[in-house]
């Protein structure tokens, strides 16, 4: 099959209040999330992947439509912010358009805090809850079989009318178990961030998936060894065509105190 990973136009999403030529430089970031399920599908399946960055290309809704209609996707992937859900919507209309038989998964922060909404959505076939990298090859392998579809944690869809959530997926504790971002399916010499220049960006933290407010308190236990990261950036000599100029470690030191907050202190 062919899976298309879309990063939607950005035209709708609910901003800062910050001086509208600040917003406007402050440069695009590589969608992870979307780049660590393309590696993941590389990794662990025969499907074939594409990643198409709407914003990072500044498609207008016009030019993302020929853009999917041109790559004739079976099953697309949108990666789901709150404050992205306008775009997300007419993305996921555009898609249909094209073809109705196209399935959507809808998968990231938005859909694990309104799962039941987000299901009801006409457009969307398919809701990952939860990190989407144990999920993926299941939903793949088994999109058209909705009995077996049960058996697999993490999604919610609809069988006869009846909405079916199999709850959210395991965190994966050891984060060094996935493979590293699918830079080479993004134009990857396009991403900067108005502070820093080029932003290849490598998040060994995990951590995108919400309970509340604290994305890392609810993975405090999530392990990633900075080894086979600084391996990585040494055997691959060329790794200053990602746009690495530096790469530092971080260590977590969590404290637990008799309130029930968490104390987050980086060391470098």
């Amino acid at each position: 099959m062919k899976i298309l990973l879309i990063n939607p136009p950005s035209f709708n999403t609910i901003t800062s209040c910050l001086p509208k030529t600040l917003d406007e430089g402050r440069g695009f970031t590589p969608p992870l999330g979307i780049m660590y399920i393309a590696a993941q599908i590389e990794k662990e399946t025969s499907h074939q992947v594409e990643i198409l960055d709407a914003q990072v290309d500044e498609l207008t809704y016009e030019q993302l439509k020929t853009e999917i209609e041109k790559r004739k996707p079976d099953v697309v992937g949108i990666t789901t912010m709150t404050f992205t859900l306008i775009d997300v919507i007419k993305t996921a209309k555009i898609v249909k358009e094209t073809n109705h038989d196209t399935k959507i998964i809808l998968g990231g922060p938005h859909v694990i805090i309104y799962p039941t909404e987000t299901i009801n959505i006409k457009e969307v076939d398919f809701v990952i809850l939860g990190e989407a990298e144990t999920v993926i090859k299941p939903l793949l392998d088994n999109i058209n079989n909705l009995d077996e579809l049960e058996k697999v944690k993490g999604l919610v869809f609809k069988k006869n009318g009846k909405i079916i959530n199999t709850g959210r997926s395991d965190l994966i504790k050891n984060l060094d178990d996935l493979p590293f971002p699918a830079r080479h399916l993004t134009p990857y010499k396009k991403y900067y961030w108005a502070l820093s220049g080029p932003s290849p960006r490598c998040s060994p933290a995990g951590g995108a998936h919400i309970n509340v407010c604290f994305a890392i308190a609810r993975n405090w236990e999530r392990i990633s060894g900075p080894l086979p990261q600084k391996e990585w950036l040494m055997k691959w000599k060329n790794a200053r065509k990602w746009g690495f100029k530096r790469y530092s470690f971080t260590m977590t030191l969590l404290a637990w105190i008799e309130k029930g907050f968490w104390i987050f202190a980086p060391i470098l």
